[in-house]
């Protein structure tokens, strides 16, 4: 992968861990082996970065009108 197509993106952690709890606890009750616990919360890492939101690109200090230069002021 090259670098001009690798995006960075910030995890989800509210909905990463959500589902994973939920899905740990189901499995731990329905398989009666509270193991499956510790599934869940590894599988929260996984969720949370597949949910992930692109990056902010930082601010460089240009305004937010997309860096345009303006025109002098006379």
């Amino acid at each position: 992968m090259s670098a001009s197509t690798h995006r960075d993106s910030t995890p989800n952690w509210g909905a990463g861990i959500g589902i994973g709890v939920a899905l740990g606890v189901s499995l731990s009750v329905a398989l009666d082996n509270w193991g499956y616990l510790a599934l869940g919360a590894g599988l929260a890492v996984a969720f949370a970065m597949a949910l992930g939101s692109p990056a902010e690109e930082p601010d460089d200090g240009e305004g937010s009108h997309g860096g345009a230069a303006e025109p002098p002021h006379d």
